[in-house]
């Protein structure tokens, strides 16, 4: 049984179920670990999403596309220049509660994506929470046994908080 990054690889999601909140991961696990539960066509909206043009190809070079491009700062930098305000102050809150938020804590004030199309390729999600998930910014998982929102800690998102006051990279 593989353990990398997976705290327990028997209760990875169900990719027929999609209860990503049954997904467990620690805030360290590597990016592919993170992102490996998506889709190949998620995949192809989550990298159209930030900024990679890939034509369609196999589900192991588009999550590789993806992984690289979120560890680069300046993609990141360009993602988070593209939020919405109200993307940028949820994505703050949850940098501010140390990178992890339970989820019912999150979709309480945010929403949930549950009315999102499940698949990016075709439409991006209308969602707050889809919508950072697709940049690849969020992710759904149970963290510290809690079903939560978290922040992969491998994501060099710079200084940020929901204030976002002497963020370098908040939108005017």
């Amino acid at each position: 049984m593989k353990a990398v990054g997976w705290l327990d690889m028997g209760a990875k999601v169900d990719p027929e179920n999609r209860n990503f909140k049954e997904l467990i991961l620690s805030r360290d696990a590597p990016l592919a670990d993170c992102y490996g539960v998506y889709s190949a066509e998620e995949l192809l909206g989550m990298a159209r999403a930030i900024g990679i043009d890939l034509r369609p190809s196999q589900r192991a070079d588009v999550l590789s596309a993806v992984c690289a491009a979120l560890e680069n700062e300046e993609t990141v930098r360009a993602v988070r220049r593209g939020l919405r305000p109200e993307e940028t102050a949820a994505l703050g809150e949850v940098a501010e509660a140390g990178g992890r938020m339970d989820y019912e804590t999150f979709t309480r004030a945010h929403g949930s994506d549950a009315d999102d199309k499940p698949v990016w390729n075709l439409a991006q999600p209308q969602s707050l929470l889809g919508r950072l998930k697709c940049r690849g910014l969020l992710l759904e998982a149970t963290v510290e046994r809690r079903p939560s929102v978290f922040i992969p800690s491998r994501i060099p998102l710079g200084e940020i908080s929901a204030s976002f006051s002497s963020d370098p990279v908040q939108r005017p």
